[in-house]
């Protein structure tokens, strides 16, 4: 059975994603309305899930592995 693949979209959202993570895409998928697309990239924060909120935020945010994951999915066509 044929399924969109994204490049109709009217509308594709790019975000990024800490590498441990797996539930988010689904959940934005499910929130998007119709014609509009959700695309991820991760990024790796050497944080795994259990530590302290603010470490695994520090952790995402952290150069160099934030802005190489922005600058993988700012290439991508995406709308935001």
């Amino acid at each position: 059975m044929w399924q969109l693949d994204g490049w109709g979209a009217r509308v594709r959202i790019g975000i990024l994603m800490p590498n441990y993570d797996i539930g988010p895409e689904v959940e934005f998928a499910a929130m998007a309305p119709e014609g509009v697309t959700i695309h991820s990239t991760r990024v790796r924060s050497g944080v795994m899930p259990g530590a302290a909120i603010d470490r695994l935020a520090r952790a995402f945010a952290e150069p160099p592995a934030i802005d190489d994951a922005a600058e993988l999915l700012a290439a991508a066509p995406l709308h935001a």
